[in-house]
């Protein structure tokens, strides 16, 4: 498997993701996700194709599953977020459009999977099913917001600037 995962990752700017079970993991690179089945390390279905923004493919792309593995998020910094399901490899949804820019910690899923929040300057919670926001949009005392978490139990969103600075809490 070693050799295959090689050769598939030459010359490109890569991100990976192991699921939260340890059975899946995800390749980012170019303009394609690639998910792999572990610990045989076995394509699980073919390459996830992602429009970039333009002039932007060789940059860095993100994909980062769900707690509960279901669904992957696939983060272009330029073009936005789009919704896998990681049985089919179908894209779900239309791609979530990020003012200013998306960066790896401007989202983050629930800890059941079923909700997203997203964004760094103004927030909003979305159902990851239907890619519906059922939040009004918020936002950080500080402009920003890189650092977000949830309760274990979903009930509570933690959002700060960085993991540094004082926090604001959402429920």
């Amino acid at each position: 498997g070693e050799e295959r995962l090689a050769q598939s990752l030459e010359r490109r700017s890569l991100d990976f993701d192991f699921s939260a079970d340890g059975r899946l993991f995800s390749i980012a690179a170019g303009d394609e996700v690639r998910i792999w089945s572990l610990p045989d390390c076995v394509p699980t279905v073919g390459p996830i194709r992602v429009e970039r923004a333009p002039g932007r493919k060789d940059s860095w792309m993100f994909a980062r599953f769900s707690p509960d593995s279901r669904h992957l998020a696939i983060i272009d910094p330029y073009a936005g977020i789009r919704l896998c399901d990681t049985a089919t490899g179908a894209l779900l949804g239309p791609r979530i459009d990020m003012e200013g820019g998306t960066f790896v910690k401007a989202w983050e899923f629930s800890p059941d999977g079923r909700l997203l929040c997203v964004g760094e300057k103004t927030s909003e919670i979305r159902d990851v099913a239907t890619g519906r926001i059922i939040s009004l949009p918020f936002s950080s005392r500080d402009g920003l917001i890189l650092d977000k978490s949830f309760s274990r139990d979903g009930s509570l969103l933690r959002v700060a600037p960085t993991s540094e600075a004082p926090a604001s809490l959402w429920d």
